[in-house]
């Protein structure tokens, strides 16, 4: 009977979030515990997607503004975007005048308060540290956390362009993609050239770029029709970086990615499914 009512629930959810050994299910403008069917918020707003970290929920409605639920649902209205929450602290968008600013704010104490120039939805956040790209210069950000103390930049411009399309020769400008994550102090970051790089998470240094997988190292059999001569591109999919094992892996259509950050020269490898 559960397994039926499950299916009849997902046809209506907008999105779902698991924390506190609780599932959350998102409405377009309501919040509802999916044990017990009651409603824990409702708004005239649309609202966005629905998140968690295993300790307290959030959610932005269609007009930029966050709602925290904290334990036993305790609804905090906030007047800014909720980009993530991290241990006690939270992280939003705001504008002041015509300035976008990050603030980073601890949730049990409201005289923490840190504020950052400028905002940006592609971010990345370590115990000690946070990285963002910065849209309007294309460089790589890094600040200490919480305190959001300027560190180093790096500037993406420094790797050229990338061919965009391979008959016409279209060349685009490196960007960040995607912050994969933090393994032995470096940072790793997929871009739009579908290639991944490494920085010193200390200084910013460039450690790594790694452009695609040697066809020597596939491991059955894949469709390749876009790939480089020499190498198979990393597809674009979303990557995960497995602290434990020390890998960054992904999957897409025929082929899993993997990346093996424990090896002393990477070679990733590209398994054909």
């Amino acid at each position: 009977m559960k397994y039926k009512k499950v299916c009849k629930e997902v046809n209506k959810i907008k999105s779902f979030a698991i924390g506190e050994n609780k599932v959350l299910i998102g409405r377009p403008h309501e919040v509802i515990d999916f044990e017990t069917n009651n409603v824990i918020m409702r708004s005239d707003v649309l609202f966005q997607e629905l998140y968690s970290n295993n300790l307290m929920f959030w959610i932005n409605d269609l007009y930029g503004k966050g709602y925290l639920l904290k334990k036993y649902y305790e609804v905090i209205s906030v007047d800014e975007y909720i980009y993530t929450i991290k241990d006690q602290y939270i992280i939003t968008s705001t504008k002041i005048g015509e300035e976008r600013f990050t603030l980073i704010k601890n949730i049990e104490n409201e005289l923490e308060s840190y504020k950052l120039y400028g905002s940006s939805t592609i971010y990345f956040v370590s115990s000690e540290k946070f990285f963002r790209k910065n849209f309007e210069n294309n460089f790589i950000e890094c600040f200490s956390f919480p305190q959001g103390e300027f560190l180093w930049q790096f500037d993406l411009t420094q790797l050229g362009k990338w061919n965009y399309d391979y008959e016409e020769k279209e060349e685009r400008k490196k960007e960040v993609k995607q912050f994969v994550g933090a393994y032995n102090n470096i940072l790793w970051i997929y871009l739009n050239s579908k290639e991944f790089i490494g920085l010193d998470i200390q200084s910013g240094e460039l450690k790594y770029d790694i452009t695609g997988v040697e066809k020597s190292n596939l491991i059955g059999n894949v469709d390749s029709y876009i790939d480089k001569e020499n190498n198979f591109i990393f597809y674009d999919t979303e990557y995960i970086l497995d602290g434990e094992k020390g890998k960054i892996i992904g999957l897409i259509a025929d082929r899993f990615f993997e990346v093996d950050l424990q090896s002393e020269n990477i070679e990733p490898k590209l398994f054909g499914l």
